[in-house]
């Protein structure tokens, strides 16, 4: 009877030293500033005696370590995969009978081409208006965008410019297009929402379901409006550049560029900048995109400013596979042909990240042009399996509007 009664009372013991521990865990901060102001009343009447102060600074220079580690190790098991599965089929379904979208899928990724709101802007219909409040990282998204960032930017080289990001969607109402706003960021804001939206994160083996896809694709499966993002949604900008014989021209990019690394890309493809607006506030969004398309055209594959003749707007849309970022697209007529094209020399600033240039003639098609066959009418054959999507995209504009010419 008596080690039974032993038995049960060494139960009831441990029973409460555990539910003691867990309580000091949970509340160690709320008792530990406790502790310290009471002995911070006391000794206002009372002279306490050094050794208390010395073991209540001891006792939160130990929490301090504890919290510490914890905070390293919780970071130790955050992980950030890939989606290359994700055929986004569910939005690709949602977009088929609408109206003024058009979804496109191709070997190098996916695009839903906005065909009404590419028209807008080809009119002029569109305003851009440059913002004044750089972009902030929604609460939402600091603490993991956060870790994604500093992740990556250890292991990349990367150029922490300047980047602008789309802030509402070209509204087509009863004025036209009306005004779109473009909020002014850094690539490091781009890594830590765009690019982190990429990426699905895994806590201790958990998937976290409220990031990933879940920030760009609603749950009818469309892609979410700029307005309701949290993301920077920065804005791409490529210029498909036309020589006099009629080629288009190519930058083969390094594996150090983030977007099509080791692929071949229109021959000026970036990022929208603020200097883009050259230092207006407002401007027509054709000419703000135009713009800088062609600085990337001049920085990527050093073609002087002379050297270009004129441009086309071609059309606008996201890139599915990249959080659904905006891209636009501008067609860009070149006074030189394409030897002296080649020959200009890539500058130093972009050499790490553009490896040489070369150029292709592009077959016209009988008839509308099938976009996800594009590769099909480019003549050299060992360009086909390396297109980018911003070039797969940009040369299927450049045919469709040669058509409706």
């Amino acid at each position: 009877m008596s080690d039974r009664r032993g038995s049960v009372w060494s139960r009831r013991v441990r029973a409460v030293g555990a539910r003691s521990v867990f309580f000091l865990s949970d509340h160690r901060w709320i008792l530990l500033s406790l502790a310290v102001v009471l002995v911070g009343v006391v000794s206002v009447w009372v002279a306490l005696p050094f050794v208390v102060n010395l073991l209540l600074a001891l006792l939160a220079v130990v929490m301090l370590v504890i919290e510490f580690r914890g905070y390293l190790r919780a970071r130790g098991e955050i992980d950030f995969p890939g989606r290359p599965s994700d055929q986004f089929r569910d939005v690709q379904a949602s977009y088929s009978t609408d109206s003024r979208y058009e979804f496109w899928r191709m070997p190098c990724g996916s695009f839903v081409f906005d065909r009404d709101g590419s028209n807008a802007v080809r009119h002029g219909l569109v305003t851009a208006e440059l913002m004044d409040e750089p972009y902030e990282l929604a609460p939402e998204l600091s603490d993991f965008g956060r870790v994604f960032e500093k992740r990556r930017a250890a292991r990349i080289d990367f150029y922490n410019g300047a980047v602008l990001g789309l802030s509402n969607d070209v509204d087509l109402g009863p004025t036209g297009g009306g005004v779109v706003r473009l909020t002014p960021a850094t690539y490091r804001d781009h890594l830590s929402s765009d690019i982190f939206a990429m990426h699905d994160v895994v806590v201790a083996g958990r998937r976290r379901s409220e990031f990933g896809r879940r920030l760009f694709v609603d749950r009818r499966a469309r892609l979410r409006s700029f307005e309701s993002s949290w993301l920077l949604n920065s804005v791409g900008t490529s210029a498909i550049a036309l020589t006099t014989d009629g080629k288009v021209l190519l930058v083969e990019q390094s594996t150090k560029n983030e977007s099509s690394g080791g692929l071949l890309a229109p021959s000026g493809s970036g990022s929208l900048e603020p200097q883009d607006f050259g230092g207006s506030r407002v401007l027509g969004l054709a000419e703000v995109l135009a713009t800088g398309a062609m600085r990337e055209l001049r920085e990527e594959a050093g073609i002087l400013e002379t050297d270009i003749v004129g441009y086309e707007f071609l059309g606008i849309g996201r890139w599915v596979q990249k959080a659904a970022k905006p891209e636009a697209f501008t067609l860009v007529h070149l006074g030189i042909d394409s030897d002296t094209a080649t020959r200009r020399e890539i500058p130093a600033d972009d050499r790490p990240f553009s490896v040489r240039k070369r150029s292709v003639r592009v077959v016209d098609p009988v008839g509308e042009p099938d976009v996800e066959r594009v590769d099909e009418l480019i003549e050299d054959e060992a360009v086909r399996s390396r297109l980018s999507l911003p070039l797969w995209v940009g040369v299927a504009l450049m045919l469709r509007s040669a058509r409706a010419d």
